[in-house]
C-alpha cells in the first residue's frame, strides 16, 4: 500500500483539530504560540520576510500526530 503524503497545513485547518493545543506543544517557549502557528500557516509578513512552516515544524507536527495515534490505540 502506498503511503500518503500528509499536508500539514491542510490538516491543521481541519475543524476537529484544536490549533491552540497543537501550537502550545509546538512552540512551548513562545509567549503567544497560537499566534505564531497562525502566522506561519497564513505566511504573515514579519521582519524581513514571510513566516512559513519549516521542515522542523512539520516534523514536530507529525510527531505530535503519531503520539496522539499511539495514545488512542
Amino acid at each position: 500500500m502506498e503511503k500518503a503524503e500528509m499536508n500539514i497545513e491542510k490538516l491543521l485547518e481541519h475543524p476537529f483539530i484544536n490549533k491552540a493545543a497543537v501550537a502550545a506543544a509546538l512552540f512551548p517557549n513562545q509567549k503567544y504560540p497560537k499566534q505564531t502557528l497562525n502566522n506561519k500557516l497564513n505566511e504573515v509578513i514579519a521582519g524581513t520576510g514571510k513566516q512559513r512552516m519549516t521542515e522542523q515544524d512539520k516534523t514536530r507536527v507529525r510527531a505530535l500526530i503519531k503520539r496522539f495515534i499511539e495514545e488512542i490505540r
